[in-house]
């Protein structure tokens, strides 16, 4: 680790030297795999158009981070590395997955990293007993807690079916929960009165349809 790995500004015990705006309200935008990144980015602009907050990224541990930092290098993110983040305190932290959040100094706000939470945890080793109701992912005790205690200060859930699930499945972290509905959902409604212009954009006639396949 070198001096220009560890960011002198806009966090630290000397950052007041460095920033033309002071006291801001430090928000971490925690990223940790390019799908949980673009979740994040569909709420991140509610909070950083306010001057009275400064945003930061970081790139959380997972297996699949590998491009998560030339992503936010293409954005112009203001990033900090791992090693500092998990050392530095927020006012509030902003996550889309779950590894290494219990190292986290910030209340957290934890979303789905996906329109929905639909999927089921898949199996361990493949000696491991299959389970009858594998539970879902994100809605789980594993994920939400550690050592005992919740993760997130605010758990964002889209629909009240998933409230349901989260009743069932780790009911200790019901009372963080706040049915928000999802981002994705309403950029949709709000984008059907333009419909037309999309379909003319991308080159569709007038009795052709669009195959879109999505997947993980």
């Amino acid at each position: 680790m070198t001096s220009l790995e560890w960011s002198p500004a806009p966090v630290g015990i000397d950052a007041s030297r460095w920033v033309s705006r002071s006291g801001c309200r430090p928000t971490l935008v925690v990223a940790h795999t390019i799908a949980s990144c673009q979740r994040l980015l569909d709420v991140i602009g509610y909070v950083e158009g306010d001057p009275r907050v400064q945003v930061v990224f970081t790139v959380a541990p997972d297996v699949f981070n590998h491009q998560v930092a030339r992503f936010l290098d293409r954005l112009g993110a203001l990033v900090l590395p791992w090693y500092q983040a998990v050392r530095e305190h927020f006012d509030l932290g902003i996550a889309a997955a779950h590894g290494g959040l219990h190292q986290l100094h910030a209340p957290l706000l934890l979303l789905a990293h996906g329109a929905g939470r639909s999927k089921r945890v898949r199996p361990g080793p493949s000696d491991a007993p299959v389970l009858a109701d594998p539970p879902v992912y994100g809605l789980d005790a594993q994920r939400l807690t550690h050592d005992g205690r919740v993760l997130p200060t605010a758990l964002a859930l889209s629909h009240d079916r998933e409230l349901e699930v989260l009743r069932r499945q780790c009911p200790e972290a019901v009372e963080a929960a706040v049915v928000v509905g999802d981002p994705c959902v309403d950029r949709l409604v709000a984008s059907l009165p333009r419909r037309p212009d999309y379909r003319r954009a991308m080159g569709l006639g007038e009795h052709q349809q669009l195959v879109v396949v999505s997947s993980t």
